[in-house]
């Protein structure tokens, strides 16, 4: 009885998985189908819709640059073993202030 009942789950799952979607209308490709006059995205192979990346502000470039400048250090300090008993959270709010001061 138990083994019947799994094998009429499983069918009925896949019934469900292979029937079509009745709440969604056709799209043409490369339309995402929630907006389908929205096609400011390009078609991939990943998905029908990419949504277009804006570029990063100097601001948001600058601090990038100085987390990534301040990871190098710790990455140094880590290898080195010199950090002492500062943990990367730490070390990297002084490590940033101080490039920011510097002006980098």
């Amino acid at each position: 009885m138990h083994r019947r009942f799994q094998v009429a789950i499983a069918a009925l799952s896949l019934l469900v998985l292979l029937s079509p979607s009745p709440g969604l209308p056709a799209q043409a490709p490369g339309q995402h189908p929630l907006r389908p006059g929205d096609n400011a995205g390009q078609p991939d192979a990943a998905g029908p819709f990419i949504r277009p990346q804006r570029k990063a502000s100097e601001r948001q470039r600058e601090s990038l640059a100085r987390t990534r400048q301040c990871g190098q250090e710790w990455r140094a300090l880590k290898a080195g073993r010199r950090r002492g008993e500062q943990d990367w959270r730490a070390f990297s709010r002084e490590c940033r202030e101080r490039l920011k001061a510097r002006g980098h």
